[in-house]
């Protein structure tokens, strides 16, 4: 094929992709085209309009696995001409290698069976297409149709959606990047957006406002809740990058509010979550004294911060601020003591006034009343002066203000508060100066890890009707109620999104309170033994070494480690630098692992001892007490697998079957767990019938001192003669 004409059929392609994807929604997702590989200006192809792969025909992946050289594991729609210069149109499946796990096999088989495609012994095949000429129209219509649906149905069927399918996140990154080479070569209006390409608003659409991942320990519940809620504020950010580059793009929402992490426990309650009354210890009087005030929980916290950022807005504020009239009450008192003058500040009662009579250490005012030399002076601090005048602008709307004060700040003198925020309130009144400031729709995320281990029922409150999603401010159906303490209208805004975690070996999802599991959707989180095989371990391994040579004592610490564990094979030494260089020129990205299978003898199987233990796990008790995945990651030499199993495997299953050793010798095997029978017990003089405990069976597990050891246990747990 032309340039030209690879470069006007990808546009097209492209076109009726996205208005395909307007009907079915954003998690309709193919490939694109990554980066340009080559450095030559004359060779780059994604600068030109090559939106999808291949170099003399187009390569439309479905998956994250796309067009490549090596053809492990492919699935695309294909146009090209053939030496006649005729037009070819089929759709390519590939799916070899010997260290690709059976759930891929079996899913490869499957769809070529459904769709007749004969495969080859190298698990190759094609689905060609009677009429190559409707590449445009039936062709690519049966592709992103039926031909994905049951690709879809069937990755559902073998737990291998999210290892193929590429994320809304990931599909609007890589359309951004298309639109800005379209504006660079005039084929697109500047500025357009993703969001005007595809007609949909930024916002997660499809992603629930309530929602609950659940499942045994350590599958990467609370570790998947940061990139849900980045998925949800920052949804261009790309998620498949080093998990510290992640991690730092979340504590950046962190740290402005955006994203907010909390912990159920049992002592959690409502006044934590909600509101509540507290004692406070005032340190700016001269002698501490204890007070009470109503102080808001987290949730409620940042409810007020989405509601502020709930729609576009551009509101007028002044520019003269409280911090401006308590600087310049400051200012004037201070001048006023120099002097050797008076500033007297009215109050409710006429011609009576208090006089600021010093300023203190830490910047608060002291007043003393005019009328009397013996009265007694007042301390106003700037801190409980701020909080008055976040809630009263208007002192002509107070009634009393000894009770209003008091609910906000505590017991203090109201008449001295009243004349200091007098003061301001009209000084600021006074000022006519004022900005435009917009304000932008924001989303917000709340992630609550470990939701079960509270009483949600007492912790929510009312507040479990209100985070309905048509009950939310801005529904049709909104709601609002009146909280207990400070008797406020409170409702919960569309744009806050709420994450919860739940481990199933704590209390399972039937347990949870009804009410709560009406309002939350939940996904359910399972080992995943892929994310644990040797090639990811050593790929992951090698990006975390990323800033140490070769020669470093560090480094090769790690590298003689992971040999012992796996083994390398004759290829490593030749090519470990030049893979390691092609990686780095290409970014982080978890799918180029696989380069690294020939490379690996792989003489212990993570992924094939994880199965079977969660296989006889699964048969002794149920799915919601397997064993996570994550206890397996990270492991880089036998000395650090031999940890894991006895500080975090093996306690776990004797919390699993409470300490009944033999069902923990059925998962572990003779090597894990010893067996005595028969065993002989002098019990002391007493009458009561011991015969039966003479022959008792008994378990225990055995002590494994050395890696000769633990390997011979490991066969023993994998039934290796």
């Amino acid at each position: 094929m032309q340039e030209q004409e690879i470069i006007d059929i990808s546009s097209e392609i492209l076109e009726i992709f996205l208005n395909i994807r307007k009907k079915k929604g954003k998690d309709f997702t193919i490939g694109f085209r990554q980066k340009d590989i080559s450095k030559e200006e004359g060779k780059k192809r994604l600068v030109k309009g090559y939106w999808f792969l291949g170099s003399n025909y187009i390569f439309v992946p479905l998956f994250k696995k796309g067009d490549d050289a090596r053809k492990v594991r492919t699935i695309g729609f294909v146009i090209g001409t053939n030496s006649k210069g005729q037009r070819t149109n089929y759709i390519e499946i590939s799916c070899k290698g010997f260290n690709l796990s059976k759930q891929d096999l079996r899913f490869h088989q499957e769809l070529s069976n459904e769709f007749n495609i004969k495969l080859n012994e190298n698990n190759c095949g094609i689905y060609e297409f009677e009429d190559s000429e409707k590449y445009l129209t039936d062709n690519l219509s049966f592709y992103l149709n039926d031909f994905r649906s049951k690709a879809i149905e069937l990755l559902d069927k073998y737990k291998l959606y999210d290892d193929y399918i590429i994320t809304e996140e990931k599909f609007d990154k890589d359309l951004n990047k298309i639109i800005k080479i379209k504006e660079e070569l005039g084929t697109v209006k500047s500025n357009t957006s993703i969001n005007t390409v595809i007609n949909t608003k930024p916002q997660a659409m499809n992603t629930p406002l309530n929602q609950i991942l659940y499942g045994p320990p350590g599958t990467g519940k609370t570790y998947h809740t940061i990139n849900k809620a980045l998925a949800i504020v920052a949804p261009n950010f790309d998620l498949n990058q080093e998990r510290e580059v992640v991690k730092q793009e979340f504590d950046k929402y962190v740290e402005n509010g955006q994203i907010v992490f909390t912990t159920f426990h049992q002592s959690m309650t409502y006044e934590d979550f909600v509101e509540g009354i507290k004692p406070k210890v005032d340190e700016e009087q001269e002698e501490k004294s204890v007070y009470y005030e109503i102080e808001k929980g987290v949730f409620t916290k940042l409810v007020e911060h989405a509601k502020a950022h709930q729609i576009d807005k551009t509101e007028k504020k002044k520019i003269y601020t409280f911090e401006d009239g308590w600087n310049d009450l400051v200012n004037e008192a201070t001048e006023a003591i120099n002097n050797g003058s008076e500033l007297v500040l009215p109050i409710q009662t006429p011609t009576m006034g208090l006089e600021v009579v010093d300023i203190t250490d830490r910047g608060n005012l002291r007043l003393k009343p005019k009328s009397s030399d013996k009265a007694l002076t007042y301390t106003v601090s700037i801190t409980r002066t701020q909080k008055l005048y976040n809630v009263f602008n208007n002192l002509n709307t107070v009634k009393n203000i000894d009770k209003e004060f008091r609910a906000v700040i505590g017991g203090s003198n109201s008449t001295a508060y009243w004349a200091v925020l007098n003061y301001i309130i009209n000084k600021v009144n006074g000022s006519v100066d004022t900005i435009s400031e917009k304000q932008e729709r924001k989303p917000y995320v709340l992630i609550i890890d470990e939701i079960n281990r509270g009483n949600v029922s007492a912790i929510f409150g009312e507040l479990i009707t209100l985070i309905e999603v048509s009950k939310r401010l801005g529904k049709e159906e909104a709601l609002q109620v009146i909280l207990p303490y400070s008797k406020e209208k409170f409702g919960v805004p569309d744009n806050l999104y709420i994450i919860g975690t739940m481990n199933t070996a704590d209390r399972s999802i039937e347990a949870l309170d009804t009410a709560l599991r009406r309002r939350f959707t939940f996904e359910e989180m399972i080992p995943k033994t892929e994310k644990v095989r040797s090639e990811i371990q050593l790929y992951n391994d090698l990006w975390k070494w990323k800033d140490v040579t070769w020669e470093s004592k560090e480094w090769q610490i790690v590298e003689q480690g992971f040999g012992d564990l796996y083994g390398y094979t004759a290829e490593w030494e030749l090519k470990k630098k030049d893979l390691w260089k092609e990686f780095v020129e290409k970014g982080y990205n978890e799918s180029d692992a696989k380069d690294l299978m020939p490379l690996i003898e792989n003489k212990l199987d993570l992924e094939l001892i994880l199965e079977t233990i969660n296989t006889r796990i699964e048969v002794l008790l149920d799915r919601d007490h397997l064993i996570g995945h994550s206890y397996f990651l990270g492991v880089d030499s036998i000395a650090t697998l031999m940890a894991r199993f006895k500080n975090n495997i093996i306690p776990l299953l004797q919390e699993y079957f409470y300490g009944d050793y033999g069902k923990i010798g059925l998962v572990l095997g003779k090597g894990f767990v010893t067996k005595t029978e028969g065993m002989k017990v002098s019990f002391a003089s007493f009458g009561y019938d011991s015969e039966m405990y003479q022959d008792k069976i008994t378990y225990t597990l055995k002590p494994i001192e050395n890696e000769r050891e633990f390997r011979k246990a490991i066969d023993a747990l994998l039934i290796k003669k």
